[in-house]
């Protein structure tokens, strides 16, 4: 009868990763899914090794190549929907946002604060509408003019 080969207990998960070489999530994975191996901080890895061999489903922890496969590939059909015009880059669209609202905003400040208040002075209410109307217009198209410049500079 051969003797019993007793084996360490670690202090934490790191520790026994670090001496043993088995993943810290795979360790993790194994605290989460019931594994006796744990008691305070402590990994009793004479506990732990027969559960993860022992189980069919720990096959899953150590299939990291398989997942580094299919993270690649997610990455790569990410590229070719971006390249095919079928996503757009986050930050792109933040900016755009941005210097959207931005025109937007400098755009009412200058018809609304600068312009229009000397134009309107003494008028009665209809022709204010009327004027404030025509305004809406020329800001109208003065920000659709302005974005166009924009998106045009960002694409260029």
């Amino acid at each position: 009868m051969a003797p019993k080969l007793e084996l360490p207990i670690f202090d934490s998960i790191a520790a026994c990763s670090n001496v043993t070489g088995i993943p810290v999530t795979a360790i993790r994975w194994a605290k989460r899914n019931g594994c006796p191996a744990f008691r305070s901080s402590r990994v009793y890895l004479g506990e732990l090794l027969p559960w993860l061999f022992g189980r069919k489903d720990a096959g899953e922890t150590g299939k990291w190549q398989d997942a580094l496969i299919e993270a690649k590939a997610k990455r790569e059909r990410i590229r070719l929907d971006r390249d095919e015009g079928r996503v757009v880059d986050r930050d792109f669209v933040k900016a755009g946002i941005q210097k959207g609202v931005a025109v937007l905003f400098s755009a009412l400040d200058r018809h609304f604060l600068n312009e229009l208040p000397p134009v309107l002075k003494g008028l009665d209410e209809v022709a204010i509408r009327d004027r404030a109307r025509a305004q809406i217009q020329r800001m109208k198209t003065d920000v659709l003019k302005q974005f166009e410049t924009v998106f045009e500079e960002e694409e260029a």
